[in-house]
């Protein structure tokens, strides 16, 4: 359990740390070039470095019939959509108010699983859903430093392109989520096999149209080192992430990934100077707090 809580909590800063790099050194480059380029060389290294211990990477299970083919395939497509949406959400607006939006999934997973599964939702996940809310309510009051009257935040979240968009990108890795836990538990899918299809997914899913926008991307000496640093942040965290959760019950993992939003709020405030760090800081932690509880149940 121990050792499974230190993997998830690398993964967790390795990832926090990430969005500010992104925003930092790399918000210039197209979006699809950008994602084709950094996931490819998080491949290349997950692969390499598997292959060099001798580990095998791809391993699918004698059962895996159409139906989970179907369901991998769909899990890498949302995947791709929510990563674009993630990505473009950095672009437009601050990382320390983009990152706690767009690391809603486990609320969304539960309303999912509620409504369309009939799952029971226990008072915790609800009081869980009440402190997301909250969250969100100041966050939205961080944009103008007021409410507007009570329901103000909620139209503003409504009206601003990185908000919808980091909604966007939540609500589509809450359902790549459930896809992967169908793929996990029923199908058998090793992690090891999901993090190199996925990646292999979001490479061959943004590269092509990438390289048209190649006459577009920033020219600088250092461009190619720094995407193959950040590939392999990348593939490390997501390795710590399949480590963690292949030791360690998901309802632990999940709550210390979530805390990637409370990095990126304070690096974004002390690296990046973005405003109302402060307050966006109290609701960050209420939506973790909510993510939280959700998790737990």
């Amino acid at each position: 359990m121990l050792s499974g809580v230190i993997l998830a909590g690398l993964s967790m800063s390795l990832t926090g740390g990430y969005l500010v790099v992104y925003k930092r050194y790399f918000v210039d480059y197209p979006t699809f070039l950008y994602l084709g380029l950094v996931e490819g060389a998080a491949l290349c290294w997950y692969v390499a470095i598997g292959t060099a211990v001798g580990r095998p990477v791809v391993a699918l299970p004698t059962d895996f019939d159409a139906v989970a083919v179907a369901l991998l395939g769909g899990v890498v497509a949302v995947t791709v959509g929510s990563a674009v949406a993630s990505v473009r959400a950095l672009q437009v607006g601050d990382v320390s108010y983009v990152a706690p939006l767009s690391k809603l999934a486990p609320p969304v997973v539960l309303l999912i699983e509620a409504v369309g599964l009939g799952t029971r939702v226990s008072p915790s996940q609800i009081a869980g859903l009440c402190a997301v809310t909250v969250g969100v309510y100041l966050l939205e009051g961080t944009e103008t430093g007021e409410t507007a009257g009570v329901i103000g935040p909620f139209r503003r979240l409504a009206d601003s392109t990185p908000a919808r968009l980091a909604l966007a990108s939540a609500v589509l890795i809450g359902v790549a989520d459930v896809g992967k836990r169908v793929l996990l538990a029923n199908a058998t899918v090793e992690p090891s096999t999901l993090v190199v299809v996925t990646l292999a997914g979001l490479t061959m899913g943004t590269l092509p149209i990438g390289l048209r926008q190649w006459t577009a991307r920033p020219t600088r000496r250092t461009a190619w080192l720094g995407l193959a640093v950040v590939g392999l942040v990348l593939a490390t965290a997501d390795h710590l992430t399949a480590l963690a959760l292949a030791t360690t019950p998901a309802s632990v993992v999940v709550p210390i990934l979530s805390g990637q939003a409370l990095v990126a709020v304070v690096l974004g405030g002390s690296l990046l100077g973005e405003t109302a760090t402060r307050r966006r800081l109290v609701a960050t932690a209420s939506t973790s707090l909510g993510i939280v509880l959700v998790v737990l149940g």
